[in-house]
C-alpha cells in the first residue's frame, strides 16, 4: 500500500511543504498509527501515520524534500 502526502489544503498557499523528519527506513516494521514522518508548512506540522500494520518496503522521501498533496511517501506491505 502506498502512503501518500495528505491534502494540505489551505496551507499550500503559504509555501512549499517540507519533510521535517523521517522516522522509518526501508525494512522497518510498523503498526497501524505509527508515526512515519512529519511535514512542515507555514509553521504547522502535519503527522503522517501508518494506515496499516506491515513492513516499510520503499521510502520515497528524505528530510528536507519538498512535497505536494498526493505525492508518494512510503510503501508498506
Amino acid at each position: 500500500m502506498k502512503v501518500l502526502a495528505p491534502d494540505l489544503g489551505e496551507y499550500s498557499a503559504y509555501g512549499s511543504p517540507i519533510i521535517a523528519e523521517v522516522y522509518v527506513s526501508e525494512g522497518n516494521n510498523v503498526t497501524e498509527g505509527s508515526l512515519l514522518c512529519l511535514i512542515m508548512i507555514a509553521k504547522v506540522s502535519v503527522e503522517v501515520k501508518a494506515p496499516n500494520t506491515g513492513k516499510v518496503t520503499k521510502v520515497y522521501i528524505k528530510k528536507g524534500d519538498t512535497v505536494k498533496s498526493g505525492d508518494p511517501l512510503f510503501e508498506i506491505e
